[in-house]
């Protein structure tokens, strides 16, 4: 069968250039690899000067741990949709991104993602996404990435008897110091935006009985204060609409230690 040789020969050459990783694949497009995941840079680069509630953005995170799919996390949501490459260099498009249609994406050598998510966020400007950063940041979500901008840090608090007690806020949502609470986890999407009358930012502090309490938190003097208001009892029937009322408690960073 004299086709047999040029068979093989066909096949040898599909064996060695065929691999995982080449332009084949839906994650490759012209040398150009997309995977790990990223975050928006543009939204964190402004914290805590601007916060995340104040800039309109598609996502916060992106992870492009599968090689036909992106999992989205927005802060209200995370889902999953299908991405392909496109022709041009190192473009690809997310399918179905929006009710107004795809969403094209690019991606750079250094680890950097530009998002053209103008028509989604109303912004002129694409958003820039950074991969995550060093090893010890490797198992960080976009969550983490906020409480460092705005909560994480060691702070006094006067007490009544003892003098200044220490607190720590850490950025996987711990805190430590104050006697009632655990944890942490501050609004930044979603209803729990419209929770207060005025708007304010939230927080919820988790008890050591497995309980939520919100508080709102004020920051008059940058991160040199931070102030925790309690809030009215939910209204029937209503989201949000919440009075803020007395000062619950507040926190200082140690002189020489403020972030502005």
């Amino acid at each position: 069968m004299k086709f047999f040789p040029i068979l093989m020969f066909v096949l040898a050459i599909c064996l060695t250039s065929c691999k995982p990783g080449d332009s084949s694949t839906v994650s490759t497009s012209k040398n150009c690899t997309v995977s790990g995941r990223y975050f928006n840079r543009t939204v964190l680069d402004k914290c805590p000067g601007t916060l995340p509630v104040d800039i309109p953005y598609y996502a916060m995170e992106l992870d492009f741990s599968k090689t036909d799919s992106v999992q989205i996390r927005n802060g209200i949501e995370k889902y999953s949709l299908p991405f392909v490459a496109t022709d041009n260099d190192c473009e690809f498009r997310i399918v179905g991104a929006t009710q107004f249609g795809d969403m094209i994406f690019s991606v750079t050598g250094d680890s950097t993602l530009t998002l053209q998510d103008s028509v989604w966020t109303k912004v002129t400007a694409a958003s820039i996404f950074k991969l995550a950063e060093t090893a010890n940041r490797a198992d960080w979500d976009y969550e983490n990435y906020i409480n460092e901008c705005i909560m994480a840090g060691t702070y006094t608090m006067d007490k009544k008897v003892g003098g200044p007690a220490r607190v720590i806020f850490l950025p996987n949502g711990q805190v430590e110091g104050l006697e009632n609470y655990l944890a942490y986890d501050l609004c930044i999407a979603g209803d729990c935006l419209e929770e207060t009358e005025p708007a304010a930012l939230t927080i919820d502090f988790t008890t050591r009985k497995g309980e939520r309490e919100t508080f709102a938190v004020k920051m008059p003097d940058g991160h040199k204060l931070i102030q925790f208001y309690s809030i009215g009892a939910a209204i029937p029937d209503q989201k949000g609409g919440r009075s803020i009322g007395a000062l619950a408690f507040e926190v200082k960073a140690p002189a020489g230690m403020e972030r502005e």
